[in-house]
Parts: C-alpha cells; sequence; structure tokens
C-alpha cells in the first residue's frame, strides 16, 4: 500500500536530538490499526499520493486542537500463545468476526508500552501483576478479561463512546526499512536538519501535532 496518510499527533513536541528530525520521536512508531505512540495519533487521510495530500491540507487547514492523554482505555486481545499491539476501542470494535478470537484484556493505563508489558505478564499466568483493578506492579489498571464481546460492552459502560472504524493498514517504516530504502533508492532520499522525506511506499507522513491541556510547545532547534 502506497501513499502518505495524513495524521495528527496529541502530545508535546520531542526534545530535539543532533541524530533525529524535530516531531520524529514518537510519529516514527506511527500505526493506523495498532496505538503505538505515547500520545494519540489520527490517521485524517489517505493513504494517497503527495499531491492529494497536500491538495487536501491546502483545502482543509486543520487547526491544532487539545486532549485528555492520561488514563486512556486500551484493549489488547491474547491469542495462541500471541499478546497484539493495543488497540483503540472504535479500532477494536471495527475488527471482523475472524479478527475477535482469544482472550481480551481493557487495560486503563496513561501509555501504550505499559499495557503492553502488564498484559504479556498477565498472559504468561506466573506474574506478579494484578489481574484485576490497580496494578502493584507497574503503571497499568486491569478494568476486566473476557472475550471480544464482553471487553466492546465494558468498555461502553466505562463510559467510552465507541464508533467502529477499520482504519487502512498503514504505519510509518521502521528505521531498519528506512536504511534499506536509503540503500537501495540514495537518490529518493533527502534529509537535513529537521526534514526528512523518504518516497517509498508507507513512510512519508504529513502529521498535525496535538497537545494536552496547558501544554506549552518546544521552540524548534535551528
Amino acid at each position: 500500500m502506497s501513499g502518505r496518510p495524513v495524521a495528527r499527533w496529541a502530545g508535546p513536541r520531542p526534545a530535539w536530538r543532533p541524530w533525529i528530525p524535530v516531531g520524529w520521536v514518537g510519529l516514527s512508531l506511527v500505526d493506523a490499526q495498532y496505538e503505538t505512540t505515547s500520545y494519540l495519533c489520527d490517521l485524517l487521510w489517505g493513504p494517497e499520493s503527495w499531491q492529494g495530500a497536500a491538495a487536501w491540507l491546502k483545502e482543509q487547514q486543520p487547526e491544532g486542537d487539545e486532549v485528555d492523554v492520561l488514563d486512556r482505555l486500551f484493549l489488547i486481545q491474547h491469542h495462541e500463545n500471541r499478546v497484539y499491539l493495543p488497540r483503540s476501542a472504535d479500532v477494536a470494535a471495527g475488527l471482523n468476526e475472524d479478527e475477535r478470537h482469544g482472550t481480551w484484556f481493557l487495560i486503563r493505563a496513561d501509555y501504550p508500552a505499559d499495557v503492553i508489558g502488564h498484559t504479556r505478564q498477565l498472559a504468561e499466568g506466573q506474574s506478579s501483576c494484578a489481574p484485576e483493578g490497580p496494578c502493584g506492579q507497574c503503571a497499568a489498571h486491569t478494568v476486566g478479561i473476557g472475550n471480544w464481546q464482553e471487553m466492546i460492552d465494558l468498555a461502553a459502560a466505562s463510559g467510552l463512546s465507541i464508533n467502529p472504524r477499520r482504519p487502512p493498514d498503514t504505519r510509518v517504516p521502521s528505521i531498519k526499512e528506512l536504511a534499506s530504502i536509503q540503500r537501495d533508492h540514495p537518490a529518493q532520499h533527502r534529509g537535513r536538519g529537521s526534514e526528512l522525506a523518504v518516497d517509498s511506499p508507507r513512510s512519508d507522513r504529513v502529521l498535525r501535532h496535538r497537545r494536552p491541556p496547558g501544554h506549552l510547545p518546544a521552540q524548534d532547534s535551528p
């Protein structure tokens, strides 16, 4: 699947590092089907061509906004000895029937990484992580464990407004994939200062940052 989706990131802009372009930390983990970034990131448009993305931005002129990023609810699936990445309730609710197998966990946490570590411990069955309520070993809270329908219902009962959706299978490539692209297509790779562009499928992204209430965005480094 090729193209450049337009997405938005709900979070503070990362501190600049000489070896990382401004805005790359966090955004480098964007995956439309899973919750992989520290702060919320929504796919607004695409994937399509760069020209289509530019036209969409010019016409829509999306503005920044503010969201709460703490105590989020995640749904995470354990099936056939595999723990999947966390999903939002909307994406989980939009799964086809043959994608709903296994045991599902409804976890409250601030970050997806906390959900993954906590659920892996519970899936092993020999962990000190709490299978119910706040965990004393990590920064996660187990709201419920059950099948897909039970956890969707529990998420709705917890106050979430669930709108099922199926985002496209698109993500930002890994550093290893980027290195491979740069090696195989050096003329298509451009990187300087705080800018990075890679003309390759599933790579370039036009992103809109969102921030928690009260957050003052950091200044760009020269």
